[in-house]
């Protein structure tokens, strides 16, 4: 029956291989399965409940766990995008009051006026939404006391104002992807991603945000000269593609930013000064080694600075060294990251600055141990005693987009 209603989806294989096993095995293996209480049946499918299909598979293994399934109205709360529409009304059946995760493709108009008399159980929604779906939207207006959170991307051409997230008084995360003005609450979001295509339109939204605590922000124009400075006085993380757009920004909270393009130091230390911020975090794919220099001058208060940008380690790290002066740029740094390693020159510098600074942990980002030469791997030897961490180009690839997953998405 579990595959009759969802034809379209993958087997769930983990799941299937523990339970062809338990079939195949004992009846005292089966029997002690069975007689798991219902409190720790509950917590294994809590833990389920994101993948629909499996939630069905579970109910279909023997009459205990159907009945467990039919007890636990959160289990069901889950709404995925393509579910067949007689699943999606026995999800909202069993939900009972739960409240509801649902995700709504942009065809998918019939689920949505399903799912549209439950709005004051949604929870977070996810939509991706067509002209027909945006119509649809505003018998939401002021029928959403619970909602969470909200993904948004459109695919309408022109579209016109959508006003039905305007009362929501718990929505406290957002994901703006397209070109769709929303209305929003925006003086009480604190999360938030915004990628629209209009970059007037997104700034216009921010100057309301005054209570955002993390933003990633993403554009692929330039910022319009007319746009004034935007204070956003509780920011602590800034996530930007694209430097241009610090020009607009004031962050007096600013404790983390990462900059995903090759910044330069003409974009970030008026940013750095006007904000007047204590930066505690900075990631930076800049590989100038000068634009790096004077972003320490004028962020003395960094304590980890990630560089993943291939700059000159000779001229930068001796400049970091600590008795080169009294007091040496980053006084606070704690832990550095560097983006390869392949010369003499760069072992040297590398050993050389992380003597001067013990304190210091080191991240080595695409480090290639077969590239170095018999004296650069001598150099390295010396490293005995230091916190240091060696990635390969997979692992740093990997560890770049866990940074990135810490904003909002």
């Amino acid at each position: 029956m579990t595959a009759d209603l969802f034809p379209s989806h993958a087997p769930s294989e983990p799941l299937d291989s523990l339970l062809s096993q338990l079939e195949l095995g004992s009846e005292d293996q089966l029997h002690i399965v069975r007689r798991l209480p219902l409190d720790i049946l509950g917590e294994i499918f809590n833990h389920l409940r994101q993948d629909t299909r499996t939630i069905w598979v579970l109910g279909s293994v023997c009459k205990t766990w159907r009945a467990a399934t039919f007890s636990l109205p959160a289990i069901w709360s889950n709404i995925e995008r393509g579910l067949p529409l007689r699943v999606i009304a026995t999800h909202l059946e069993r939900s009972q009051a739960s409240a509801l995760s649902i995700h709504v493709g942009p065809l998918e108009t019939t689920a949505l006026q399903l799912l549209i008399p439950h709005s004051p159980r949604w929870d977070s929604v996810k939509l991706q939404m067509g002209g027909s779906g945006l119509a649809l939207l505003d018998q939401i207006h002021g029928r959403i006391p619970f909602l969470r959170r909200v993904d948004f991307y459109d695919y309408v051409a022109r579209p016109k104002v959508c006003r039905a997230f305007e009362i929501a008084p718990r929505l406290s995360e957002v994901s703006l992807m397209g070109s769709m003005p929303l209305v929003l609450p925006w003086a009480q979001i604190q999360r938030a991603f915004i990628g629209l295509q209009d970059i007037d339109l997104a700034l216009q939204q921010l100057q309301l945000a005054v209570s955002l605590v993390e933003l990633k922000l993403m554009t692929f124009v330039g910022v319009p000269s007319s746009i004034a400075h935007i204070e956003l006085p509780r920011l602590r993380k800034l996530f930007v593609n694209n430097t241009s757009l610090l020009g607009v920004l004031l962050c007096p909270s600013l404790e983390e930013l990462f900059l995903h393009d090759d910044a330069e130091s003409t974009l970030v230390i008026p940013f750095l000064q006007q904000s007047t911020c204590r930066l505690r975090r900075l990631t930076s794919r800049t590989s100038s080694a000068p634009d790096i220099l004077s972003i320490l001058i004028n962020a003395p208060s960094l304590c980890e600075l990630r560089l993943t940008g291939k700059c000159s380690l000779p001229d930068l790290l001796p400049q970091l060294m600590s008795h080169q002066t009294d007091r040496p740029l980053g006084p606070e740094l704690r832990h550095l990251t560097l983006n390869g390693i392949k010369t003499d020159d760069d072992c040297v510098s590398v050993v050389e600055m992380m003597q001067s600074r013990p304190a210091l942990s080191l991240c080595v980002f695409n480090y290639k141990k077969g590239k170095l030469s018999r004296r650069g791997l001598e150099t390295l030897n010396r490293f005995k005693g230091f916190e240091v961490e060696w990635l390969t180009a997979d692992a740093a690839k990997s560890r770049y987009h866990s940074w990135q997953d810490e904003f909002p998405s």
